[in-house]
């Protein structure tokens, strides 16, 4: 039982060091965006699109890059299950409870790396996004 406690253990980690990866790689995406988008965001404020509009069209591109890794995700774990099957004990390979908690905790992350950004671009004042070059 050693080995597969050690096995569980160090597969614990890298699932949680790759969720931390994610959701700092998602942060940096996602601020970076908007602040390329800054100057879009300040028009349309100016021509009266209010900070919701602009939460959720942050929050939608954000969206679709999770859409886009989990959707390769899910295919390259379904396509790859058969390799750890051996390592599983009285779960099957492809298990749809521990595919939606995987998926849920994801788009937890996601809205959560995506909260800072998705503030600052609400608040941006339209007046010195004009100004910016």
């Amino acid at each position: 039982m050693l080995r597969e406690r050690l096995v569980r253990t160090v597969t614990s980690m890298f699932g949680g060091l790759a969720l931390l990866l994610a959701a700092t790689g998602l942060y940096g995406t996602v601020s970076h965006g908007v602040v390329r988008r800054t100057r879009e965001f300040g028009i349309r404020i100016a021509v009266g699109a209010g900070p919701g509009r602009i939460r959720g069209l942050v929050l939608r591109d954000a969206a679709a890059w999770v859409v886009a890794g989990m959707a390769t995700g899910l295919t390259a774990s379904w396509l790859l299950s058969r390799t750890v099957s051996g390592l599983l004990f009285s779960v099957p390979a492809v298990d749809a409870l521990s595919v939606a908690i995987a998926s849920g905790v994801l788009i937890v992350t996601t809205f959560a790396a995506a909260l800072i950004p998705v503030r600052r671009a609400a608040r941006v004042d339209p007046v010195s996004a004009l100004r910016m070059q």
